[in-house]
């Protein structure tokens, strides 16, 4: 992976924005990606699953393109997210941000996002064909 000055990364390099805190490993380590970084408070904005749909459909790209592990690993990881944790079930729907809060305003879901993730965890499947990715792209699409 080549970064805008065609230095070479690593996935774990593009996750977070530098630094080395436990909060940014963490995001890393959990596969969701974050909207934004909050600057004056040092830390992400909670996980979107609509960016974390997006960086699944782009992971497989580039693994399709490259053929490189760390791609399809990384969109895996994602999938793992959205299926294993962000979804919930009772809803049954992606909800916009991840984790919940106690406030019902931050707790929202919408249509378009889920959308995304749908697209997102298809290509997954395609890709890997895992039935998992299909499973939930299939029971947040009739749910």
């Amino acid at each position: 992976l080549l970064d805008p000055l065609g230095n070479r990364r690593s996935i774990n390099d593009l996750c977070g924005h530098g630094g080395d805190s436990k909060e940014r490993r963490s995001d890393c380590e959990s596969g969701g990606v974050a909207r934004y970084y909050l600057i004056e408070q040092g830390r992400n904005a909670r996980l979107s699953t609509e960016i974390t749909g997006y960086s699944v459909s782009a992971l497989c790209y580039l693994y399709r393109e490259t053929h490189e592990d760390a791609y399809l690993d990384a969109a895996r990881k994602a999938g793992a997210f959205l299926t294993r944790l962000a979804w919930d079930p009772r809803l049954p729907v992606f909800p916009f941000e991840y984790p919940p809060t106690t406030a019902p305003d931050e707790n929202r879901a919408f249509f378009f996002d889920c959308g995304i993730i749908v697209r997102g965890l298809i290509t997954l499947w395609r890709t890997t064909g895992e039935p998992e990715y299909l499973d939930a792209a299939r029971n947040c699409g009739t749910g």
